[in-house]
């Protein structure tokens, strides 16, 4: 008794990136690469806001994987400044519910999160 997902292939979706270099962070902490890595609402329906910082200056790359860990979405790379939160969107009402993995990728760090689809 359980679940079976299906590899699929995403063929419209949309995201929406911002950043801030206004105090969302709490700059007397010590933040290192990667402290701040979360996502909200989880589980989501329709959107889900992924939200991170770096301690210092950071490129980045942001990726969703699905459950048997097939590509799903590539964000645009980016550039994070020191302690500046960034938000990313992703809406995509073809992806089917599930659990997918969101892959942060820096030159200093690497961190995984889970976000599941209702």
């Amino acid at each position: 008794p359980g679940s079976v997902l299906s590899p699929f292939t995403s063929t419209s979706s949309s995201a929406a990136l911002s950043s801030s270099s206004k105090p969302d962070v709490d700059t007397d902490q010590n933040l290192s690469p990667g402290n701040i890595f979360r996502s909200y609402p989880n589980p989501f329906t329709e959107q889900v806001t992924l939200e991170f910082a770096f301690a210092q200056e950071e490129d980045y790359h942001l990726m969703i994987y699905n459950a048997n860990g097939a590509l799903v979405k590539t964000f645009k790379a980016g550039k994070a400044a020191a302690n500046s939160l960034v938000q990313i969107q992703w809406m995509d009402e073809k992806t089917p519910a599930g659990l997918y993995l969101v892959r942060l990728v820096s030159k200093s760090n690497t961190q995984t999160l889970s976000i599941m689809r209702q």
